[in-house]
């Protein structure tokens, strides 16, 4: 029941953003009392962090599991991508502003995923990266993860997308393109090309 009620508080919060969605609306769209909601969440707070914080515990088992499979640095950002973008595609400007001003809890857990998780992953690739001599060996590992994690947040659409020209989709993809193409050399160039075909076919197939 507990993922029942997380599950369709995610379809509404999706569709109406976190902060309009009340319990009572929650438990009236799935023809349940307030008081078997409050059965299984404490409270709202409760209910958002298990809807946007579970999904980035997944988010961290996945990429683990997907780095031992990668067959390089860039592949390896590449599988990850195809792997989660669903997911932080979820985790747009609305949303966060929303988390940060009336959901604390839920938006420090996106907060530690992004600053240790994520600057993990990301401070991990570009060494592998610099020792497969697919990336420049003038990076400073510790300094571009930081700086990549500092502008994944919560203005990056706002900031570039005042006229709403493109989904979140698409400027995330273009962000994380302009990333590799900026880290590599000429030999990671070359396997950029390659899986950004690869990951292109595979994504318009049935």
């Amino acid at each position: 029941m507990r993922e029942e009620i997380a599950h369709k508080a995610s379809v509404l919060f999706s569709k109406f953003s976190v902060r309009s969605i009340t319990m009572d609306e929650i438990a009236g769209s799935m023809g349940i009392s307030k008081k078997t909601l409050y059965t299984w969440f404490t409270d709202k707070n409760e209910l958002v962090e298990m809807v946007y914080g579970d999904p980035l515990t997944q988010l961290e088992k996945d990429c683990t599991a997907i780095i031992q499979k990668a067959s390089n640095a860039i592949h390896e950002i590449f599988l990850i991508w195809h792997s989660v973008k669903q997911t932080v595609g979820i985790m747009n400007e609305t949303l966060l502003h929303d988390l940060q001003k009336y959901h604390h809890a839920a938006f420090e857990r996106y907060n530690n995923f992004k600053k240790g998780t994520l600057y993990q992953l990301l401070l991990n690739n570009i060494k592998r990266g610099q020792e497969e001599q697919l990336y420049r060996t003038q990076i400073i590992p510790e300094l571009i993860a930081s700086f990549q994690v500092s502008i994944t947040g919560i203005n990056t659409k706002k900031e570039i997308n005042q006229q709403q020209l493109w989904p979140q989709a698409t400027i995330n993809e273009q962000l994380i393109l302009h990333y590799l193409y900026g880290l590599s050399t000429s030999k990671g160039v070359r396997l950029i090309d390659k899986y950004l075909k690869e990951f292109t076919v595979r994504e318009v197939q049935p």
